[in-house]
């Protein structure tokens, strides 16, 4: 079993997202996951079985002002686990993908990152959002150790 959760949060209106921080979201939230998936296919391939989880977000099936990026990622994650599914399944091999509702980890605290210049026109939409996701941390409803045993459970 592959269980791939790693990702930080990216904050910012569309307008503010700076390129080469919005790359380096993907490369973690996306393309961690296609590096994770592809080396492990081999293996679970050759023994016609295993599973697959991505734990994506309830972000990834709905945009929200303001994390247009981070929303963005977990779409591609989405795609990418309901193509490697349909994929894998001749093999024996089960592909999941996770949408929680916020938790409590550690992505609206010290790991979430914003858009270094914010600009006044988005200060009362996606700016207000800003503001309150980092106000939350640690407050989420989501418990990760009851998901983890959920994330058993179902598979």
């Amino acid at each position: 079993m592959l269980v791939n959760n790693a990702g930080y949060g990216y904050l910012s209106a569309i307008e503010e997202g700076e390129d080469r921080d919005v790359r380096d979201m993907f490369e973690v939230k996306f393309f961690g996951v296609v590096n994770t998936i592809k080396a492990v296919l081999p293996a679970m391939r050759k023994q016609h079985a295993g599973h697959i989880v991505n734990v994506t977000s309830v972000g990834g099936l709905i945009g929200n002002p303001g994390s247009g990026y981070n929303a963005a990622g977990k779409f591609a994650v989405e795609g990418l686990s309901e193509a490697s599914d349909a994929e894998t399944v001749d093999f024996g091999m089960k592909v999941t993908a996770v949408e929680p509702v916020p938790f409590r980890t550690d992505w609206a605290g010290r790991s979430l990152k914003q858009a270094k210049n914010p600009i006044e026109a988005y200060e009362a939409g996606a700016g207000k959002r800003h503001a309150g996701i980092p106000a939350g941390s640690g407050k989420q409803p989501g418990d990760p150790a009851r998901a983890a045993l959920a994330i058993i459970a179902a598979v």
